[in-house]
């Protein structure tokens, strides 16, 4: 399985990205299960847009107004250590 593989570094560019590809695109963000996936052949993407490089998406937030936010590159270690929750 052959696939073109992106690393955006901002949102705009992983959204513009989504926006040219549709469909054809699949994301990861350390992608352990999508590997494992494209390996077995159960997805077959042609581009993996690999998220990790963003900054900033590693958060966790609380405020009375929005509630809890967990940013997507949140790994469960900060999640389990954090405060916040």
């Amino acid at each position: 399985m052959q696939f073109e593989y992106l690393e955006p570094d901002s949102i705009e560019q992983t959204v513009s990205l989504f926006c040219k590809y549709g469909g054809k695109t699949k994301i990861i963000a350390g992608g352990t299960d999508l590997w494992v996936q494209i390996r077995n052949k159960a997805v077959k993407p042609e581009y993996v847009v690999d998220i990790s490089y963003i900054p900033g998406l590693d958060f966790i937030d609380y405020d009375d107004k929005q509630g809890l936010r967990i940013g997507v590159l949140t790994n469960i270690r900060a999640v389990e250590k954090s405060v916040k929750i």
